[in-house]
Formats: structure tokens, C-alpha cells, sequence
């Protein structure tokens, strides 16, 4: 699922927390600027399942605010696995099959 973030009305997080479903601890937060490959290659996401959620593309003050947010209300974090000049935040439903760390 694509969500736009509007830091202008919300924290950021809002956009986010009005789309998940479950315990926050249930949910994986990072940064990337290749969603598709953080996605379905570093953390094996099943796409089709729809238990994902992508931003919209932002500036790194917002991203970091967002993602400090969510990880403060109980979403998993791996700072390793966040890319270097990043552009959107995204999140999934960790599953058996996914994977939060190296």
C-alpha cells in the first residue's frame, strides 16, 4: 500500500498508524531509497499479501522523524539495514518468513 506523508497536518507516523493492523510490535520501520529491493530482497517481504506499507518520497528530517516515532510506539528497527540516503519509509508485518537483520 502507497501512503502520501504530509508533515504539514500530521507528525508523519499518523499516515502510518491509521493503515496498520495488529500490535505495533508486529511491524518492521526502515528507510530506503529502493523500496523494491529492501522489500522483496533484504527483508523477503511477500509482496502480493498486501502486509506492507511505502511512503511517498520525503526529505531526510522527515524520515527520520517518522521512523523515530514509530520505533517509539513499539515498531522493530535495524539501523544496519537502513540505506544510506534515503527518500521513503516503509513498513511490513513481520511474518516467518521475512527478515529484520543481517
Amino acid at each position: 500500500m502507497y501512503i502520501d506523508i504530509d508533515p504539514y497536518f500530521t507528525d508523519g507516523a499518523e499516515d502510518f498508524t491509521r493503515h496498520i493492523k495488529g500490535e505495533f510490535e508486529e511491524w518492521y520501520v526502515g528507510l530506503t531509497a529502493d523500496p523494491k529491493h529492501n522489500l522483496l530482497t533484504v527483508h523477503r517481504v511477500d509482496m502480493i499479501a498486501k502486509n506492507w506499507i511505502l511512503s511517498n518520497q520525503c526529505t531526510p528530517q522527515v524520515l527520520s522523524d517518522v521512523k523515530k516515532r514509530l520505533v517509539s510506539m513499539g515498531c522493530k528497527n535495524s539501523d544496519d539495514l537502513d540505506m544510506d540516503d534515503p527518500n521513503r519509509v516503509y513498513l511490513y508485518q513481520i511474518k516467518q518468513n521475512t527478515r529484520e537483520e543481517k
